[in-house]
């Protein structure tokens, strides 16, 4: 089965906004705070850092888990459905995207990854 280029790129786009997200929000931190933040939590952000921060993690921190909850899911519809089997190779590369956008997001200097994973 050929796959779409729009169907590709849908697929592909929220992982890696996601990864966009990550370290756009690490480059504007390091750069606001002129280091890593020294510990958790978001005490002394500048407005503009805070409110990327909070649209950064809720992004991440929403639609990731809703996506690991509702795979399995939709990969059983899709191959059910009869219809719907040409589907199950975008989600396939939606989750791949995921998949790869975490790998990447690994290699962030350990005190962003810190105060990432608070």
């Amino acid at each position: 089965m050929k796959m779409s280029r729009m169907g590709t790129i849908v697929s592909v786009l929220p992982g890696l906004l996601g990864l966009i997200f990550f370290y756009s929000l690490a480059i504007h931190m390091h750069e606001s705070l002129g280091d890593w933040p020294t510990g958790i939590g978001e005490a002394g952000f500048p407005p503009a850092l805070l409110l990327h921060a909070n649209i950064a993690t809720f992004y991440c921190w929403t639609l990731l888990p809703v996506s690991v909850l509702a795979f399995p899911i939709i990969v059983i519809v899709c191959a059910c459905v009869p219809r719907w089997n040409r589907f199950v190779l975008y989600v396939a590369v939606y989750a791949l995207a995921w998949i790869v956008s975490i790998g990447l997001m690994q290699l962030a200097p350990d005190q962003y990854l810190y105060w990432w994973n608070d």
